[in-house]
């Protein structure tokens, strides 16, 4: 049919002046009296998006849930079929079909944002371009093959079609009102975001539920968290997100690193008042506590309805929006959490306490931190794939970058490697992970500071993620650094202090060590309820002279920021410790000494400060950890069908030793349009809750279901069950034949 149709730069409506006058002349349609009976007039009566089909070979057949609008993936052939007035000519009848980025004031071919696509019988291999060809035509149906670039920008699009009659120059137009959603598409190897393996665009791109991992590092605990991408009204949300809110142009929208950069930006609300307001007091009562989210659905949905921030967030419900967000653009992505996880607010590439100045204390170290890793090759950084794979994005509002709260996408290579000069932001994921943690004693302005102790091997434990396929726990500290105190890990590190450039950095570089050695030990695994012990452990490396050191335990609790809220109790110790030898303190803490003081996460903040008399050895250390929490158990049937209504049962053992008055489960899953609340009394010492409630599925396939438990006595404890939908129908079949 040749290119006729170049001129074309909106829907078949908006048109340019023409250097052809014969083409310009076919897109201004002569006047054609439809009502008569001219079989030389084509006409489309309808377009049928065959949504059942490409769905289902796009994978996106569960937005048809919520959407009725076709959902397609990008660099991947789709299919239409045209129902028409008579039966398709090939000799005389031309089509002109028109793809334009709704909301989009002058879409052009330019910019990508426009495209004007006669169907052709060659193969055009190159992926960067749109293709259209005709397929099957039967009877008064013609098959239409579309194929969008496999960088086409992820945007809504619409269709309009142009239709000429070429021997005798008669021409209608037909625009179509449904929309269609094109997303990044993992399975295609052309795309940027393409991810190889199976198992893991499953996991990472179609898996709507996932966990993420709380706690300390000696105390880890997975909180599940419904990701919930083909929800009501999430889809619409997310592609509104990129444009609307993180303003990123047009013909941009295809970039993945672009819309990643941005997606760090807009779930949180300090400077663009977007998704998510966080929240790390005390005081939650304008909104929902941070644990009280069972998923990323309801803080979507409340946010698409009123352009407001949801009240609250802290760094794992950012991290579980950005997830929700990512795989529903088709972005694979999964949550990253780092137990004894750094904030440097200096870039000096180390965490440094002034151990009697608070308010120089900047730096944190957090018992954990929650970001999201999303899957992408980095062109931006060079032609080779040193970069490329797993980049770091971090949505929680922690440091300026650029000028806005977002941080990433920062390669974990670059991270692993020490080149934290890169972009985006590898130098704060560096510290994040891998900063070597320095206590310094300030004795005043006219003296230098002291370096008292330091811990290289603290910061960045335990790295986590659900595994692909599995809810088992997967660790990736391998991923992020060389295993501590290599000589590779230690050689990275020098690397990346004389880039830093600041002036601990330099000091810490010189500095030495006496042998005076400390040890703080506390006992993993404690549950809720239970006391606990800290022992100090203090060896005298001299071989000849006596040492007496003396000074404090603490015990507090505190968020899991470590922001301190709340003293539980503090000793006093003074020992004398013969040469070659070591002797030990202990502090016990009890349930009642802790109770009222705990915090919804059960985190605690151990320290030691000590001297040793007639030296000018200081020592300071501390740790973190958290009594753990039961389990919520779900009872529910070996065998749950498709519209059968099974009863579900959900349990809960109180691990106090006092009662717990009133009680609330808070329930979600698959099938289930609303959360469930279900409320249970008292609970006395050591006895269980159990309630239950009807479910009835309405579709088939993997499913799971979450639940969380709040109470004066007892917050923030959660469960999940996964379990298989069966088909109905089958099901019978099935039974009929093994009966």
């Amino acid at each position: 049919m040749g290119n006729i149709f170049s001129s074309v730069i909106s829907c078949g409506c908006n048109k340019v002046p023409s250097k052809n006058n014969d083409k310009d002349k076919f897109f201004k349609p002569d006047i054609v009296d439809l009502s008569r009976n001219d079989e030389s007039v084509l006409i489309i009566e309808k377009v049928d998006f065959c949504n059942e089909r490409n769905s289902t070979n796009h994978r996106t057949k569960r937005f048809s849930e919520t959407t009725p609008n076709l959902v397609v993936r990008r660099g991947q052939e789709f299919k239409l079929l045209l129902e028409l007035n008579r039966a398709f000519d090939k000799n005389s009848d031309a089509f002109c079909f028109i793809f334009s980025i709704v909301g989009e004031d002058r879409p052009s071919l330019s910019n990508g944002t426009l495209q004007a696509l006669v169907p052709s019988d060659g193969n055009n291999d190159n992926p960067s371009n749109w293709t259209i060809k005709t397929g099957a035509s039967v009877d008064k149906t013609l098959e239409i093959i579309v194929k969008p670039a496999a960088n086409a920008p992820v945007m809504v699009w619409k269709l309009a079609i142009d239709i000429k009659n070429i021997r005798n120059s008669s021409s209608n137009s037909f625009i179509d009102q449904n929309l269609i959603y094109i997303l990044f598409n993992p399975w295609c190897e052309q795309d940027l975001v393409y991810l190889p393996d199976e198992d893991k665009r499953q996991e990472y791109v179609l898996q709507d539920t996932t966990l993420i991992y709380r706690g300390s590092h000696n105390s880890i605990s997975p909180t599940v968290w419904k990701v919930g991408q083909f929800d009501k009204d999430v889809l619409q949300c997310s592609m509104d997100l990129i444009s609307r809110i993180g303003k990123i142009s047009s013909s941009n929208r295809g970039d993945p690193v672009k819309i990643a950069r941005v997606l760090s930006a807009v779930v949180n609300s300090p400077d663009d008042n977007c998704v998510l307001e966080g929240n790390w007091g005390k005081d939650f009562s304008k909104g929902k506590a941070p644990f009280y989210w069972l998923g990323s659905s309801q803080i979507i949905q409340d946010f698409y309805r009123t352009w407001s921030p949801v009240k609250y967030g802290q760094c794992w419900v950012f991290a579980g929006v950005v997830t929700t967000i990512a795989r529903v653009l088709g972005i694979p992505s999964r949550v990253i959490t780092n137990f004894s996880s750094a904030h440097d607010t200096d870039c000096s590439m180390t965490i440094d306490y002034f151990v009697n100045r608070d308010d120089d204390n900047m730096d944190s170290i957090w018992n954990f931190h929650v970001w999201n890793e999303v899957w992408m090759r980095r062109p931006d950084l060079g032609d080779n794939e040193d970069y490329s794979g797993w980049q770091a994005v971090d949505s929680t509002p922690q440091e300026v970058s650029n000028g806005m709260y977002q941080c990433g996408p920062a390669s974990v290579k670059a991270v692993k490697r020490g080149d934290v000069l890169r972009p985006y932001d590898c130098q704060f994921l560096f510290s994040e992970v891998n900063a070597d943690r320095l206590f310094w004693h300030h004795n005043g302005p006219d003296k230098p500071i002291k370096l008292i102790s330091k811990d290289t091997t603290c910061i960045g434990q335990f790295l986590s993620t659900k595994a692909v396929g599995k809810w088992e726990r997967e660790d990736v500290t391998h991923e992020y650094k060389f295993e501590e105190k290599s000589e590779e890990e230690r050689n990275i590190m020098l690397k990346v202090l004389k880039q830093s450039q600041h002036v601990f950095s330099k000091y810490y570089l010189n500095e030495e060590f006496n042998e005076v050695h400390f040890e703080m030990d506390i006992k993993d695994d404690i549950k809720i309820g239970e006391k606990f012990m800290v022992h100090l452990k203090v060896t005298n490396k001299s071989g000849l002279k006596v040492h007496r050191a003396l000074g404090n335990i603490c015990a507090d609790t505190v968020l899991y920021n470590r922001n301190r809220r709340f003293q539980v109790k503090a000793i006093p110790f003074e020992v004398a410790v013969r040469p070659g030898s070591t002797e030990y303190v202990s502090m016990e803490v009890d349930f009642q000494d802790y109770y009222k003081k705990l915090l919804p996460q059960a985190a605690f903040k151990i320290s030691c400060s000590a001297q040793v008399q007639n030296t000018d050895y200081d020592y300071y250390a501390q740790n973190d950890f958290r009594v753990r929490k039961p389990d919520i158990k779900f009872e529910i049937s070996d065998t749950v069908l498709v519209e059968k209504s099974v009863d579900v049962v959900v349990i809960l053992e109180n691990p106090l030793p006092i009662p717990i008055k009133k009680g609330t489960f808070i329930v979600s899953g698959t099938s289930l349009k609303e959360d469930i609340q279900l409320k249970v009394t008292d609970i006395p010492a050591g006895g269980v809750a159990s309630t239950q409630f009807k479910y009835s599925p309405s579709l088939s396939g993997p499913a799971t279901m979450v639940a969380k438990f709040h109470s004066k006595e007892l917050d923030d404890v959660d469960g999940f069950t996964s379990f298989k939908i069966g088909d109905r129908i089958s099901y019978i079949i099935e039974e009929t034949i093994h009966f």
